[in-house]
């Protein structure tokens, strides 16, 4: 329902991706015929459903419009993030410091929709570089891999497939640049791990 609500087409993606990676999960390992015909089920009303949501149907009539118009937007913001990963490369900007710089730069580069609406990354990997720098990006990153890697090892799915649902959608979103990504990741990652 979050995923509706929010109206993130990397949701959209991630959550048929699950949805088809548990049917042939089923279908090869499982052989349960109830649980297939309700995964099925499930994927049909999903589909069904997501076709009229407004934002799915402006991306069927145009998936080219990545590059154009609204979807630029996000190019532009990951330059410009880009732009001030190069000039820190070491310490990064400051966690408080972010979003002012990033502003500074969008005023610069005459980025006036960006400037006037403070985007933030829309990256958390350039979020977290931009804030703390390389050191930081590192700890991101083995947060991220020693996640999923002692996940994998014991067999806990649930933390796997968590840690990799997280760090796709870190691609196009700065998750954990707010009190609520930060909780969220924090509690999941903990009551998940309880298992390894």
């Amino acid at each position: 329902m979050g995923i509706i609500l929010n109206s993130s087409r990397i949701g959209y993606v991630i959550l048929f991706l699950i949805l088809i990676t548990y049917f042939i999960y089923i279908l090869v390992y499982q052989k349960n015929k109830r649980l297939l015909i309700v995964v099925t089920v499930t994927f049909i009303i999903l589909s069904t459903a997501l076709s009229f949501h407004p934002r799915v149907q402006d991306s069927i009539k145009n998936p080219s419009g990545f590059f154009d118009g609204e979807k630029y937007k996000r190019i532009k913001i990951w330059e410009t993030s880009m732009q001030l990963i190069g000039e820190n490369p070491f310490w990064g900007v400051g966690v408080n410091n972010v979003q002012l710089r990033m502003r500074e730069m969008y005023n610069i580069k005459n980025h006036e929709e960006l400037y006037e609406k403070n985007y933030n990354a829309h990256n958390l990997y350039f979020d977290t570089y931009l804030a703390i720098g390389v050191f930081g990006f590192f700890v991101l990153l083995a947060i991220f891999y020693l996640s999923t890697y002692l996940a994998y090892k014991n067999k806990n799915y649930e933390l796997l497939f968590f840690g990799i649902i997280f760090g796709i959608f870190g691609l196009v979103e700065s998750n954990l640049s707010l009190y609520a990504g930060v909780s969220f990741f924090s509690f999941f990652l903990v009551m998940l791990s309880k298992k390894i």
